[in-house]
Formats: structure tokens, C-alpha cells, sequence
């Protein structure tokens, strides 16, 4: 039935401020009522008129509205004298709802039709109207006569525009979605009820003259539209959150650009649009931004963000910081927030942990900091003026004194000269300084014996002689430079003793420098292990009197060669000692420092896992007694080295491939897992191999396939061949060393990186030949693999734009998506071996057809090893490292260590075990294994020497009785 609310009456108020409250008379009452029975005689005229209202339904109409029969009639008699007036006014407007159909005047009022038949009045006091400016108590009967005028004649155009529609629609959809439409009102109801039995709560719709309106309403009060999904009658659609349009969600819930349009036909196809897109949203969340509460003292002070004070009632969040960028919505599964967010909580964190940080760096600018930084900062500086002065004035005299003792007196021509070039040029390096100085204090001495070199220039010495004896003494020979005499440098290379086996003194020069540091986490350590091929060569050493170049075995190890002979039936074996054919080196590599050294090496002839399981562990032995603590152990994945690692208990669940990746460090004072890592670049190797081996024909003993594709080597080749004759060409790096690679090239890392890189798995899928989809897939998987687990310092991810090579921090190691995809590449090699498994064929065929099972368990122990020691070296509570450089568990500088051992040998590139135990000595005290070679087989970062006041140990001078 027609019902007026009481809470819902039109009142006139004049413009400007609000008059003063009024008491209520009946009088009052009655000119109230005399208004609303104007505007319910205007509104039966418009229906009726219009066809809303059929002459059959009058009698039921006029039952509902009206409670006695004088009323009714009055009414009837009202609205039939009305029904001849018309104006030229067209400003209605109409709005339907879920619970009430409204149609509302613009300049005086509006009216509420429920779906059951209730009609009521809506005011709209706060805005102003030309034509109901007045009081209703100032009213004349004229007057009154003018608005009853108007509103109908608003209510009858109102009523039309409602009531038109387009032309007649067709039963296909797509003729449908290309007409409009004006829906009738009995339409829009049908719709409305069909939206409220289909749509979940609290989800409601309203309509209004343009479409349809589907709201998420917040269940706190007052309550408030969280979500709005619009779609017209045409079949277009807008989604908003927050009052606020999302850009691009069209994409986002993958629409099309129009929906079907809205008619008597295809109400039920509308409505099922209306609920699929209801649907995607179900598949959202809200973003929470950075929510944290903790640092929300910050939120003002980062930049492109704005603060989210929940005005819309969200029950994920209370208050939150957003990205000006924040993409409001996050898909279920997929985090809390939004990447934009995940980086704004980052700077938030960042920036509330240096507000409660106590240290400042000196190179913060001032007005980031606090008022406590930036006194302790003035503190600090003003400490730092008072030392450096003293430093000064103790420079001052000291040089004076030196002038004064040993100066030597020049012409003024020459000390110009001088002058000129060592201080008026400001291209030259501290190092360049150094070394022109000590040039021309030897050649001012008369006797060069009494000149004492700088540390600098002594460590530099030692590089060149290192690299050919022969060239330094005659590059001192030719005069053309001053270099010291090579019995000096013998003291200096000869000032520790060198032994086979674990070399206390390097040990104890290591743990004199960890003990300097202050920081916990630079007190963690990698132990690299490789071997190296050396000539069979005896050496009388005269400082001990022993030959050297023998096995360096001892009691046990003859002792289980023997019983192991015996065993499997061998002769005995000989009591004479047998020349040693390789070296096994283990280096010590700071996790957050420079710390590089060889402190052990043994000779061997064979080496076995018996005999590795013991040094390895005789060394982290050593290591952790001297304060040094290990967290990993990396070497590639020699049969030897694998039968090593099983032989150790994990303390891990069981893994894709069965590997162990981590166990009980039992030489550690403290609870602490040791972890297993094959190098990444090893494995690069041997995928590149893999993929090189892979073909058709006797020579190509594997054809890989996976998901019905060939992953073959051929496509490299037509790539090279087809654009190796253009100047320009995407795969720029490809050549004949990488894709024809011989049994040397084969060794250089660099030529497999540049076979499995992303440029290349781009250019390949640009050519689009058939069959190549999962060859590109297998170059873009393995370049990424490498990329995770190689970054090599803290800014090599931003100069090479790629994020992969960041460093991994403490704030996002927990949630780092590399690992994430880390895992997924090993479910990546699992798939594949289960795919190949299930085929029924032989298993030498099945063994072709995938990569070898020993590169897909290398390939999981690395991952798994350096995700457990990164995990452990950044949680605050046990490492407690700030960042961490994936190329901290690389062997390049063992690597580079043999190539320092190599060079210097003149025609021979492998040096007997005497050359190498003094060279490990040598390079470990002049620190050359900080400088790498051009174009060697490793990817250490380049540093060239560096200026250190340090001192190189010396050999003590004995003196004779």
C-alpha cells in the first residue's frame, strides 16, 4: 500500500541561514498534510495518465492511500481538475532502489515507490530551490495552486521518461547489447527482486535513471559503501572502491569492453552478469597497506603516501598508510597487500628503525634526523675535529723532524717540477701518490739499503714478483723503476712457515682480524674445498730438511687402505710413500667481510669420502676453536663430494631428490646447523652441457624432452647461423667459443651464462619456429636459477635493472619471492622426472631424456643450503646480519687462488707441492687474491690495490754467534 513516512516530509526553507525552531500547532499540521495530499494528487495524475496506474487498479490504489471515502473523492475531484495542466519544465529525476523506487524532483522533494506498493517522501532541505523557498506557513491559496502545477507537470515528465523505451528488442544477445534501452518501472522491479533473491549478503542494489547500482555495505554502523559495482542499462560498467574508480578492472576481472544491455528478455542474463562480477570481487580483498601501527608515528613523513583513516568501516585494518599508487585490491592467497604497500611498509619500517637507531652515519642529511641524532652527530663531528687536530699537529712535527734528519737538498728547478706533478695534478690516485713518493725518496738516498718501503709498496712488489719472478728482476734491472730486492721480499714471503696440512700461523693471522670485529655477524664464515692437479715433483726443503711432494697421509688413512685391500682381495700395498697429483685447498670466506685465506692443504694421490669426511671436519675443527665460525661448506659436485655429503645425518625432512642439504654442526660451542652447498657455477656448467648434448645423432648422447617438445641444441645453432652476419642482432653475445664450444671453452662460466641468458630465450621465442616453446622456457628457467643465487654486491640488481641480483636483507628474507620461485624451479626438474618416469620405455632411454639425476640434486642442495644459511645469517636472533650477497657461496676465489698458483711457472701451468704451500703463504700476506685476473674463469668484483699503512709480516733476522 501507499504510505507517507513521517520522518520523510517536505519542508520550504528560504536560502541563507536556518530560521529558529518553530512549535508545532495543529495549525501547522494541517498546511503540512494540505501539501502532501498536493503532491500525492500530482503523483495518482501521473500515473494514471502515463499508464502506470490502469483504470482497474484505481478502486484498489485509492483503497491503500486513503483511509474514509470523503477523502477519496476530494482527491479524485483535485487530481481531475489538474489534469489539464502542462508547463515546459523537464528537470526530474528518478532513482530506484532495492527497497524503494524513487523518483525525485530536483527542486522539491522526492518520492519513494517500494517494490510492495509503499509510497513516502524524501526532503531534500539542504538543498536550495527557486520554487520552495518559502515557509509553508506563508503560503497563499495561489500560491499553493502554482507548486501543485509544477509538481505535477514534473511527476507527469518524470513518469514519461520512465515509461519510454527504446525500440523493440530482439532475441539474439549481441543485437540486444547494441540498442538502448529505457527500462519500465515494473522492469526495474523485476530486476531488483531478481538481484536481492541471487546477490550474497551484505552485498545489496539500488537502481537509479542510468543502471543498476550493486553495494557492499559495511556491517559496522553507521554504515557505509565499500564497494560499488555500476552497470547501466546499456551494459557498461564502472567499479568503484572507496568512492573511487579502480583503473583498469576490466582487465582485472577480465570483462568485456559491454555487457549485454538491460531489457524485458534478458533480465535474467543481466542479472547473472551482475552476479559473475559480484563473483570476481569475491576473488579480492582489500589492500591493508602498511598497517602497521608500530610506526605509524612515520606515516607523515614518507613520501607519494597518504594516510587511510578506515572512513569506510574495513574490518581488516583500523587505520592505514597507502601508496599513492596502491592498487586497492589484493587477490585471496596472494599476501595481505599490494606490491606498491609491500615497498611503503618497507620505507616505514626503515625509517622508523633509524629514528630509534643511536647511530647516525655521517653522510645522513640533517633534516632526516632527530633532535637526539642530531646532537650525538654534532657530538661526534666536534670529537672528530678535536682528534684530527691533534692528528695534524702530531703530522706536522713528525714530518718536520724528518726533514730536518733526512732531507736532502734539491735544486729549485727540480722541486718545482716535482711539486708540480705529484700535488698540482688531481687525477692522481692515493696509490699513485705513494709510489711517485717512494720513487723519489730511494733515488735521493745515497745508499738504497737504508730505504724503508711503504707496506703498499712492499704488497705491490710481491704481486708482480709472484706473477714471473723473472720479469721483476728485470724490470729492476733496466732501472727504469724501484722496486725492492728480491732477498727482501724473501724475508717477507717466508715470514710464515709453509706445511702441508692446516697451517696454525694463517689460522691465527685469520682470527686476529675476526677478533677486530665488533659486529656478530662478521664473526660467520664459508669454508670453500677444491682440488688441483700439481706435478710430480720431490723438493728438498732446507729450512726443515723434508721432502716435499709426497702424499700427505697419516697413520688412519694407511690403515684403512690396507684393511679396504684386503677386503676386496687387492695386494698389499707397498710400504713406500707415493708422489702426490693433487692439491685439496680449503678456504675461508667472511660472510660479511673481506676475510679470504688458504689455511689448509694436503697432497694427496686419490682422493676418497673417508679422507674428505676427516680433513673437512679436522678443519671446521680448528675454525670454530679459533672463534671462527663456519655456516657453510660449498664445493661442486664431484662423485667424491656427493658420497661425502651422505655420509653426514640431516637434520631436515626428506627433500624432492633425496639430498642433504644441511646437518649437526658438532665442532660448534653452540647449537648450529653446518649447510651443504654446490657451487652455482658449476651447476651453470653442467646444465649448459646438458643442453649441448641434447640432439639427434650418434655424437649427442641425450635428447631432452619435456611436455611432447624436444629441448635440443639445434635451435642455438640456426639462431647463430641466421644472424651471425648482421651488425645488429639481439643475440649479440652468441659466437662461435659459446655455441661451437671446445674442451676449453667448455670450462669458462662466462660461455654458458651467455647461452642461458634471457636475451637470448627472448630473440628465440621472437622468431616463433615450432617446437622452441620449451627450450625457451628451459634458458629463461636456468638464467633466473643463476641470477638468484650470483649477486655479487649490494647495487649490481640496480645497475643491471634486475631485481634477481639484489642482495637478500633481514627485512624480506622471510617473504623474498626468489626463493618462492626457487621452489617452484626444483617442482619444475621433479615434473619433468616424473613425466619421463611414467613413460613406458627402458631406463637407459629415460636416463636421455631429462637432465642427469646428480645436476638435479645439486641443483636442490644449493637452493636448499643457501636459502637455510641466508634464513639463518639475517634472523636478528642468531646471525643477526643486516644484508646478505648470494655470491658469498661461490668458489671463485678458491678458483682464483689457482690461478695465482698457475701463473709464474714460466712453461709449466702446474706447480709441484713445494710452489704451491710457499705461494699459499705468499698470496695470504700480500693479500693478492683481493685482484683478479682479466678475463679468468671467476666473477670476483675487481679491486685494485688499495693504499693499508698496515704491516706485512716480516721474517725475523737471526744473528749469527
Amino acid at each position: 500500500m501507499f504510505t507517507m513516512d513521517k520522518n520523510e516530509e517536505t519542508e520550504f526553507s528560504p536560502p541563507g541561514p536556518a530560521p529558529a525552531p518553530k512549535k508545532r500547532g495543529p495549525k501547522r499540521k494541517a498546511k503540512r498534510m494540505q501539501a502532501k495530499h498536493i503532491k500525492q494528487r500530482g503523483l495518482y495524475k501521473a500515473r494514471q495518465g502515463k499508464g502506470f496506474v490502469s483504470a482497474e487498479d484505481d478502486a484498489d490504489l485509492l483503497d491503500c492511500l486513503f483511509s474514509d471515502d470523503e477523502a477519496k473523492e476530494e482527491f479524485i475531484v483535485n487530481a481531475s481538475e489538474a489534469s489539464d495542466v502542462t508547463t515546459s519544465d523537464t528537470g526530474a529525476s528518478d532513482s530506484v532502489s532495492l527497497s524503494s523506487v524513487e523518483i525525485s524532483d530536483s527542486s522539491c522533494g522526492s518520492f519513494v515507490l517500494s517494490p510492495d506498493a509503499h509510497v513516502s517522501s524524501a526532503s531534500e532541505s539542504s538543498r536550495p530551490s527557486s520554487s520552495c523557498s518559502r515557509p509553508a506557513s506563508a503560503l497563499s491559496t495561489e500560491q499553493v495552486k502554482k507548486v501543485h502545477l509544477d509538481l505535477s507537470h514534473t511527476l507527469a515528465n518524470s513518469a514519461a521518461e520512465i515509461e519510454s523505451v527504446g525500440q523493440e528488442s530482439t532475441t539474439s544477445a549481441n543485437e540486444v547489447i547494441s540498442e538502448s534501452c529505457d527500462p519500465t518501472l515494473e522492469e526495474i522491479q523485476s530486476g531488483l527482486a531478481m538481484f536481492k533473491n541471487i546477490l550474497p549478503p551484505p552485498w545489496i542494489a539500488i537502481a537509479d535513471r542510468d543502471g543498476f547500482h550493486l553495494l557492499l555495505i559495511s556491517s559496522s554502523t553507521p554504515k557505509a559503501i565499500q564497494r560499488e559495482i555500476f552497470i547501466s542499462f546499456n551494459g557498461n560498467v564502472l567499479v568503484l572502491i572507496h568512492c573511487k574508480l579502480v583503473p583498469g578492472f576490466k582487465e582485472l576481472f577480465k570483462i568485456s569492453d559491454k555487457l549485454v544491455a538491460y531489457s524485458a528478455k534478458c533480465i535474467q542474463e543481466f542479472c547473472q552478469n551482475g552476479l559473475s562480477l559480484v563473483a570476481h570481487f569475491l576473488r579480492f580483498k582489500i589492500c591493508v597497506g602498511a598497517n602497521d601501527l608500530d610506526t605509524r608515528s612515520v606515516w607523515d613523513k614518507v613520501q607519494d603516501t597518504f594516510i587511510d583513516l578506515n572512513a569506510y568501516k574495513e574490518s581488516d585494518y583500523s587505520a592505514t598508510c597507502r601508496s599513492v599508487s596502491c592498487l586497492m585490491l589484493v587477490e585471496v592467497g596472494h599476501g595481505l597487500r599490494c606490491a606498491e604497500c609491500a615497498k611503503i611498509l618497507k620505507n616505514i619500517r626503515r625509517r622508523k628503525a633509524f629514528l630509534l637507531s643511536d647511530t647516525v652515519q655521517p653522510t645522513t642529511n640533517n633534516k632526516n634526523l632527530t633532535l637526539p641524532q642530531a646532537l650525538k652527530k654534532l657530538e661526534k663531528l666536534h670529537d672528530d675535529i678535536r682528534k684530527k687536530d691533534k692528528q695534524i699537529a702530531y703530522l706536522k712535527s713528525r714530518i718536520s723532524k724528518l726533514i730536518e734528519d733526512e732531507g736532502v737538498n734539491i735544486d729549485a728547478d727540480t722541486s718545482e717540477s716535482f711539486s708540480k706533478i705529484l700535488m698540482d695534478n688531481p687525477n692522481l690516485t692515493e696509490v699513485q701518490r705513494m709510489f711517485l713518493t717512494e720513487q723519489w725518496a730511494y733515488c735521493n738516498k745515497s745508499d738504497g739499503r737504508a730505504h724503508r718501503w711503504h707496506p703498499t709498496m712492499i704488497r705491490f712488489a710481491l704481486s708482480i714478483y709472484m706473477g714471473n719472478p723473472g720479469s721483476y728482476e728485470r724490470m729492476r734491472d733496466l732501472g727504469v723503476l724501484r722496486l725492492p730486492h728480491s732477498r727482501t721480499l724473501f724475508n717477507y714471503t717466508h715470514s710464515v712457515k709453509a706445511k702441508g696440512g692446516i697451517n696454525e700461523e694463517l689460522v691465527n693471522l685469520v682470527q686476529e682480524k675476526v677478533q677486530s670485529f665488533e659486529e656478530p655477524c662478521k664473526q660467520y664464515h664459508v669454508l670453500l674445498c677444491d682440488g688441483m692437479h700439481v706435478s710430480q715433483n720431490l723438493v728438498f726443503r732446507e729450512s726443515d730438511g723434508t721432502l716435499v711432494g709426497f702424499t700427505h697421509i697419516d697413520d688412519i688413512d694407511k690403515e684403512l687402505e690396507r684393511m679396504e685391500n684386503y677386503v676386496v682381495g687387492k695386494e698389499a700395498v707397498s710400504s713406500e710413500r707415493m708422489l702426490a697429483t693433487e692439491v685439496v685447498a680449503f678456504l675461508v670466506k667472511g660472510m660479511a667481510t673481506n676475510v679470504k685465506c688458504v689455511i689448509a692443504s694436503y697432497a694427496i694421490k686419490v682422493m676418497t669420502k673417508e679422507m674428505l669426511y676427516k680433513r673437512s671436519w679436522d678443519v671446521i675443527r680448528h675454525l670454530e676453536a679459533a672463534g671462527i665460525k663456519v655456516l657453510a661448506f660449498v664445493c661442486d659436485g664431484h662423485p667424491v663430494n656427493r658420497a661425502f655429503f651422505k655420509m653426514h645425518v640431516p637434520d631436515h625432512g626428506p627433500t624432492k631428490f633425496d639430498c642433504i642439504y644441511s646437518t649437526f654442526n658438532f665442532c660448534a660451542p653452540e647449537e648450529r646447523p653446518l649447510f651443504f652447498v654446490s657451487d652455482v657455477c658449476h651447476l651453470l656448467k653442467t646444465l649448459r652441457n646438458s643442453f649441448y648434448n641434447s640432439g639427434e645423432g650418434e655424437k649427442k648422447p641425450r635428447l631432452l624432452e619435456l611436455n611432447g617438445e624436444k629441448i635440443v641444441w639445434k635451435h642455438i645453432i640456426h639462431l647463430y647461423l641466421k644472424f651471425k652476419e648482421n651488425n645488429l642482432r639481439k643475440s649479440c653475445k652468441l659466437n662461435a667459443q659459446n655455441v661451437f664450444p671446445n674442451s676449453y671453452s667448455k670450462m669458462k662460466v662466462r660461455y654458458a651464462a651467455q647461452i642461458l641468458s634471457a636475451t637470448l630465450a627472448q630473440d628465440l621465442e621472437d622468431q616463433e619456429w615450432p617446437e622452441t616453446k620449451e627450450t625457451v622456457k628451459f634458458i629463461r628457467n636456468c638464467n633466473k636459477f643463476f641470477d638468484c643465487l650470483n649477486g655479487a654486491f649490494s647495487t649490481q640488481g640496480k645497475r643491471k635493472r634486475n631485481n634477481d641480483l639484489d642482495p637478500y636483507t633481514a627485512e624480506t628474507v622471510k617473504e623474498d619471492q626468489r626463493f618462492v620461485w626457487l621452489d617452484s624451479f626444483i617442482d619444475y626438474l621433479h615434473d619433468w622426472k616424473k613425466q619421463v618416469d611414467g613413460k613406458p620405455i627402458p631406463a637407459t632411454s629415460k636416463e636421455k631424456m631429462m637432465l642427469p639425476i646428480q645436476t638435479m640434486l645439486g641443483v636442490e642442495m644449493s637452493i636448499k643450503g643457501i636459502q637455510g644459511a641466508t634464513t639463518y645469517f639475517l634472523d636478528p636472533e642468531k646471525g643477526n646480519g643486516k644484508f646478505l650477497n648470494a655470491r658469498v657461496f661461490s668458489q671463485d676465489p678458491l678458483e682464483q687462488h689457482f690461478g695465482v698458483q698457475r701463473c709464474g711457472r714460466g712453461g709449466s701451468r702446474n706447480p709441484n707441492v713445494s710452489q704451491f704451500e710457499q705461494k699459499q703463504v705468499a698470496v695470504a700476506l700480500h693479500r693478492e687474491i683481493g685482484v683478479r685476473k682479466r678475463k679468468a674463469n671467476s666473477s670476483e668484483a675487481e679491486v685494485g690495490l688499495q693504499l693499508s699503512n698496515d704491516p706485512v709480516p716480516r721474517l725475523k733476522r737471526t744473528r749469527k754467534v
